[in-house]
């Protein structure tokens, strides 16, 4: 398939060798595939999954070391058509507010130059913002949860530019531990076709590529410089299964249950009209056959459509099929509902179940941010793997809050309090909003630009003023005489000094 043509993007008149290199990578960039429906290129292909039915997810459950691709596919496709799954696995994506803060690493005030520390610092400061932390870390933890781990690597990422390319986790597999908890791993360069390697990989895999033909080794060890490697769980590093993947035979359970109880419901709209033919001593009717459909059908002519009626003239009654137990089955509803979400670890309440135990949600949600903050730390260390890895003597490093949904107005009111002693000025920032990248520029465009410190000022009120003898207001001046000798006499030999 011919590649969609795009607007080329022309060359600049004398540029330095690096602008030329800049500039062959953003072609390369503006000419990015993100789909290709007819699966010939090696970079995305179209995949179809089928529906996984309980035995089978149980059956990969007996085994998950040799059923990791069958339980990372039935993940995917519960993801996409379950709502309760899917929400799930966005709880605990969303939970924590991503929030930040930079500082440098082994700061040493003797040994920093202002200037080229404050460069290096909006370099950082750069970078982050090119990478949308909040977004990017959202979309990396979820794909996690729902594949057992992210695969992907970096284009650009010094400061200039950042994009995140996810690969196949069905051709990568782990290695080894760098870096203080960051995984490595290989990818199978021998699933890319050799024409597009140039042009839908980073720089770094036209090396891979190379030692592939050459040595024949098709599992290349993806450069720490551009890879990225999270996993939902750490503790685990020989294989990676969805970490709720125990939880999906319940999601089956939850759909028998709501048909038995639509079964049910159906059932009880029917009805059946039915009578007692008379007949005498011996059996033998006292109503001919054709009396009695003259009356089958004058009766069956004024009934609607969910109403049966029996052959019988005589002693009409009816019979209904509604089960006295069509509460406790629906009950059995939310009970399985709630199970599902017992067995995932959170509390059911947080997903849509009702019930007045506001104390123990509470609790349940601090053990819910236990694990989001852990999942936290991991992609805090990857991301500072990533600035390590930038040019420069001076290095920086981010720090993520310990901020989630529930608990954000509290850390707001713990910050704002520690500015009192003249700390935790960023982490305030960082909880409004607002980015250090953005903080002088904010600042510069509020009070220069627009001067709404001039623009916007308080009316003069009683509150915002101080007071005078004219408004009758506030303790009244001390006269000559009535004490002001004394209060005078105070202040020279101050006394109140101590006090």
């Amino acid at each position: 398939m011919a590649r969609k043509k795009t607007t080329p993007i022309p060359e600049p008149e004398n540029m330095t060798e690096r602008e030329k290199l800049a500039w062959e990578f953003a072609k390369k960039m503006a000419d990015q595939v993100i789909h290709d429906p007819d699966g010939k290129t090696s970079r995305r292909k179209s995949r179809n999954y089928s529906a996984p039915t309980k035995d089978s997810i149980e059956g990969y459950l007996q085994n998950p070391t040799s059923s990791e691709k069958n339980l990372r596919n039935a993940s995917i496709y519960l993801y996409q058509i379950n709502t309760r799954y899917r929400n799930l696995l966005n709880y605990y994506a969303n939970l924590p507010c991503w929030s930040y803060v930079i500082n440098p690493v082994n700061y040493n005030p003797e040994k920093v130059k202002k200037d080229s520390f404050k460069k290096q610092y909006f370099k950082v400061c750069n970078l982050l913002e090119s990478m949308g932390i909040e977004k990017t870390m959202r979309e990396i933890v979820v794909t996690a949860l729902r594949e057992g781990a992210y695969y992907g690597v970096v284009w650009g990422g010094d400061g200039n530019s950042f994009i995140l390319q996810k690969l196949d986790p069905d051709f990568c597999h782990i290695v080894s531990i760098s870096d203080g908890g960051v995984f490595q791993f290989k990818y199978d360069v021998s699933q890319i076709k050799q024409e597009d390697v140039e042009t839908y990989y980073p720089p770094a895999f036209v090396d891979m590529y190379q030692d592939y033909v050459r040595t024949g080794e098709k599992y290349q060890l993806v450069p720490p410089e551009v890879a990225v490697c999270f996993k939902a769980d750490p503790s685990i590093v020989e294989y990676s299964i969805p970490v709720f993947s125990g939880t999906m035979p319940t999601l089956f359970e939850i759909e028998n249950v709501k048909s038995l109880v639509e079964s049910a419901t159906e059932l009880s709209n029917y009805k059946l009209l039915a009578g007692k033919i008379p007949v005498d001593d011996e059996g033998v009717p006292l109503v001919d056959y054709g009396t009695v459909m003259q009356y089958y059908q004058h009766i069956a002519n004024n009934v609607g459509e969910r109403v049966g009626v029996a052959l019988s003239p005589f002693d009409l009654k009816d019979y209904s099929f509604e089960q006295s137990g069509t509460t406790a089955q629906i009950d059995n509803v939310g009970r399985a509902n709630e199970n599902f979400f017992a067995e995932a670890g959170t509390s059911a309440l947080l997903h849509g179940a009702t019930n007045d135990t506001s104390g123990v949600t509470k609790l349940a949600i601090k053990v819910d941010e236990a694990y989001s903050f852990g999942l936290m730390y991991q992609a805090e260390k990857i991301v500072n793997r990533l600035l390590k890895m930038m040019s420069g003597a001076v290095k920086f490093k981010i720090h993520f809050l310990e901020v989630s949904q529930f608990n954000r107005e509290d850390k707001v009111e713990e910050y704002r309090s520690s500015m009192n002693y003249g700390i935790g000025k960023l982490e305030f920032l960082a909880l409004m909003g607002i980015h250090q990248f953005d903080i002088l520029g904010e600042s510069y465009v509020e009070n220069d630009v627009l001067g709404i410190n001039d623009l916007f000022t308080p009316m003069k009120t009683a509150s915002t003023q101080s007071s005078d003898k004219s408004t009758k207001t506030g303790r009244p001046p001390v006269e000559d005489g009535d004490g002001a000798d004394a209060t005078e006499a105070t202040h020279d030999n101050d006394t109140d000094a101590n006090r």
